[in-house]
């Protein structure tokens, strides 16, 4: 049994200074139509300008989350014969849901009615039993945590064995784990107050020019159901029913993540000493944290209304398509940021609204390897092992916060698929040989100058290989804000793969080439800045550039007397001086769309040393 109790005391002022951000589209053509806008502007020209597109600042309070967990776990080996034994265990997980001292969580009831937003449905809600609080101090606890345990080993003959096994374990997540859902940076800071300004999603910056104005500092305010209006909140669906209605899969946060994992190999002794073993591996993680699912994007059918979206709700041109505040307040909350597309978001009196909670990623590996290994016999010794994996999810960090953001909220779909760290092949060997001659060696063994000049060599290699990584194509730009990227078309009946990595460097000049275009960037084509692109996040088909390191040593060893020995190493790190190249230019929408334009390598240069030791 295991009893476990967790604190987390902090004041985590992130955005005590204010953030600024900057967008290309503030010094683009200010024509939100033009096919152009967005493609050829700046962001950095509009930080030289001081043009601010959006800017938030709050202060923050003391924290102080708990946890507690109870765990109870039982093994045993079952010997049924001479060839087969078993191991079977299972463990069971109390995880009770973190609190705030002083129950300052807030978070969005999704259902209740927000009285300064028309009564419309979406109100900020907290810990505790005030007035508009949730009546609750921590989520529902999960009880089902089982956590089965089994394996086996069986013995064919007296060289060869099988051995496999199963497991599922419950991991630290969900609202038992206030660490990586950054709970104490987000959830308890709207009562020190915040000033935000949204983007316009035009060329008007919706701060404007941060030499004229200075951001405010927020005040201290009481809790009550509308303090999230026009503010940063966070989502808790404490519990399924707090979920929206489009997302039927969704999970309580009390639901923890977990993985299940499974193998089956077989292990082979070899002649000379040598044993291999060739296994298949599988793991799975299920309800990993993540933001797929972006609570307040809007339907993407109102991309319909096009360059009106970024337009004033009060324009004349909104007002005349048939477009009013979706609440009275609604223009005095937002101000120059009361545009269209805020007000056509599913809880418009949110300016942002994020679900850093949302347990719905998931992982898949499946991989083939393959181990051969040699004792030190006979002067020689390696280890050696091949892996031919696969790995797809639509996850790949494990922060809900800093986990890549789905492009669609109402289709998930594409962004499951292969992983950022999905390798086609890794292959590693270490190997360590004794040069055959001097004392007590095989030739050259006598007590002369020869053998003691030849003898005593040790040679040693680190050998690293491995494919590049899957990732896909996307562009800067995209009307829907609260996502802030977009992906072009895939172009159907065009091959999508990856060229050949070619980079030489001359010995002489230091002079490098690379190869320029290294996928085919024409199976690629931009949707323009009013519509959605149908690529997905990442295709098998495009690679980074592969991995190839070697690393050797030299060591020569020899006695002076009897009772003194020493020592000349020398090492050489990247012996071949082989580069790593970055990825090549995924944003679509640039001219070096498809170039690799960063030629640094991410794998530092050759570094030899020596080494000279005495032991006596």
């Amino acid at each position: 049994m295991q009893a476990r109790r967790t604190y987390q005391d902090i004041i985590k002022c992130v955005f005590c200074s204010g953030t600024f951000n900057f967008s290309q589209r503030t010094t683009s053509t200010p024509d939100s139509n033009d096919p152009n806008f967005g493609v050829y502007g700046s962001s950095f020209a509009s930080f030289l300008l001081g043009q601010v597109d959006a800017t938030e600042r709050s202060f923050a309070s003391e924290s102080k989350l708990r946890n507690w967990a109870w765990s109870f776990y039982t093994q045993d080996d079952y010997k049924l014969n001479d060839k087969l034994t078993l191991n079977m265990g299972l463990r069971y997980d109390i995880l009770i849901p973190f609190t705030e001292a002083h129950n300052n969580i807030i978070f969005v009831n999704r259902t209740e009615p927000n009285p300064a937003a028309g009564g419309l449905p979406g109100a900020a809600t907290k810990f505790g039993n005030c007035d508009g609080c949730a009546g609750i101090t921590r989520a529902a606890i999960h009880w089902k945590n089982w956590q089965p345990r089994l394996g086996f080993s069986y013995q064919v003959n007296r060289k060869t064995v099988i051995q496999g096994g199963f497991y599922l374990t419950y991991l630290n997540g969900g609202a038992y784990e206030y660490g990586t859902a950054f709970t104490a940076s987000f959830m308890g800071q709207l009562q020190n107050g915040t000033y935000i300004r949204s983007s316009t999603g035009t060329s008007t910056p919706g701060y404007g020019s941060w030499d004229a104005q200075t951001v405010p500092a927020g005040q201290q305010i009481p809790f009550s159901p509308s303090i999230g209006n026009a503010a940063v909140i966070f989502d808790f669906p404490y519990n399924k029913d707090n979920h929206m209605p489009y997302l039927p899969n969704a999970r309580s946060v009390g639901t923890a993540p977990y993985d299940q994992a499974w193998s089956i190999g077989v292990q082979r002794e070899l002649p000379w000493d040598m044993f291999m073993t060739a296994s298949y591996v599988g793991n799975r993680a299920i309800h990993l944290p993540t933001t797929l699912e972006l609570s307040n994007q809007p339907n993407p059918s109102v991309l319909q209304y096009g360059s009106l979206l970024g337009d004033n709700i009060l324009d004349p041109a909104v007002v005349a398509a048939g477009f009013t505040p979706p609440y009275p307040n609604f223009v005095n909350d937002f101000g120059g940021a009361a545009i269209l597309e805020q007000a056509l978001t599913p809880y418009p009196m949110f300016a942002g609204y994020f679900p850093v909670n949302e347990m719905d990623g998931t992982a898949f590996y499946n991989a083939f390897q393959l181990q051969a290994e040699k004792r030190f016999k006979g002067d020689l010794s390696y280890i050696a092992g091949l892996t031919l994996p696969r790995l797809t999810g639509n996850q790949a960090v494990g922060s809900g916060p800093y986990s890549p953001n789905g492009m669609n909220a109402y289709n998930p779909k594409p962004e499951y698929g292969p992983s950022y760290l999905d390798h086609t092949y890794d292959v590693r060997i270490l190997a360590t040989y004794e040069l055959p001659f001097g004392p007590g060696k095989k030739h050259l063994n006598s007590s002369g100058w020869t053998s003691y000049l030849v003898g005593g060599w040790q040679f040693s290699g680190i050998l690293s290989y491995s494919g590049g990584v899957a990732y896909g194509a996307q562009n800067n730009f995209n009307p829907l804000l609260v996502n802030s990227f977009d992906r072009p078309d895939i172009v159907s009946g065009v091959p999508l793969k990856t060229y050949s990595y070619n980079r030489s460097k001359d010995f002489f000049t230091g002079k490098t080439s690379v190869q320029p275009v290294q996928f085919t960037t024409n199976a690629f084509a931009n949707t323009g800045p009013w519509a959605l692109g149908s690529a997905v996040r990442a295709y098998r088909a495009m690679r980074t550039p592969p991995l190839r390191l070697e690393s050797f040593d030299g060591i020569k060893t020899f006695r002076i007397g009897e009772h003194v020995r020493a020592s000349v190493r020398v090492d050489y790190f990247n012996a071949f001086n082989r580069t790593q190249l970055q990825q090549p230019d995924n944003n679509s929408l640039d001219s070096t769309f498809g170039q690799i334009t960063n030629l640094s390598s991410q794998i530092s240069n050759r570094q030899g040393q020596a080494t000279f030791r005495v032991e006596f």
